[in-house]
């Protein structure tokens, strides 16, 4: 049910999340502005999810998921005798 609201927030401090929401943010139709309360401390921000998914384009949105398990999700493994390095 959406009441009429077209901005909406998530508090997290997972980059897992920050990834999923750029990437799925063209799917949701009824949200114009979303936004992430990303990080702790001194290292808090706001992350305008709508701004960069919509600089980057659908085709790099949806690839983000599968370039950050290989390269910066925190539970991806190494492949057989090669390390993970960082993008």
């Amino acid at each position: 049910m959406n009441a009429g609201y077209k901005d909406a927030i998530i508090r997290t401090v997972d980059t897992n999340v920050v990834v999923l929401a750029v990437a799925y943010f063209q799917d949701l139709k009824n949200i114009g502005n979303l936004w992430i309360a990303f990080g702790t401390g001194q290292d808090f921000r706001y992350i305008p999810v709508h701004e960069v998914a919509r600089s980057i384009g659908p085709d790099m949105a949806n690839s983000l998921p599968f370039f950050h398990a290989l390269s910066g999700c925190d539970t991806t493994s190494q492949f057989a005798n090669h390390g993970k390095n960082s993008a």
